[in-house]
């Protein structure tokens, strides 16, 4: 049998890792990946003031690469990183601190996870909504 013929049917079998615990793995690596990308655009960068605008624009070319994928609501992912660059603009002249960046995009990602969290509710109960009527 050929390997990938006995991987489906170990798969298939429920032998194989589920669709879930393959998501995860996926997730990890991607996180990991991100990491050592964004440590590279920070060598790139070492200036977070001088070169906020380059180092953030390197920092969301590699969310894009490596976690964009994983986020239900692309809009959302958008936003935050073309919110990042704004931030990135006014740090880099002068206009806000690090920490005032830090602490507007801490808001700003507070946001999307409250909408994010929403929107699942709203899902949630739509589903269950429909569950019972099907059921009566």
């Amino acid at each position: 049998m050929k390997p990938l013929n006995f991987l489906l049917l170990l798969v298939l079998a429920g032998c194989g890792p589920s669709l879930a615990q393959q998501r995860a793995a996926a997730m990890a690596k991607a996180n990991a990946d991100h990491e050592v990308a964004v440590q590279d655009c920070d060598r790139q960068f070492p200036e977070p003031v001088k070169q906020a605008v380059p180092r953030i624009n390197c920092r969301n070319v590699a969310a894009n690469q490596y976690l964009r994928p994983f986020f239900d609501n692309q809009l959302q992912f958008d936003r935050i990183t073309a919110n990042k660059l704004a931030l990135a603009e006014q740090v880099q002249t002068g206009r806000i601190s690090l920490i005032e960046f830090q602490r507007q995009l801490t808001e700003i990602v507070a946001g999307v996870a409250a909408e994010e969290d929403r929107r699942q509710l709203l899902r949630r109960s739509v589903s269950a909504q429909e569950d019972a009527a099907a059921a009566s």
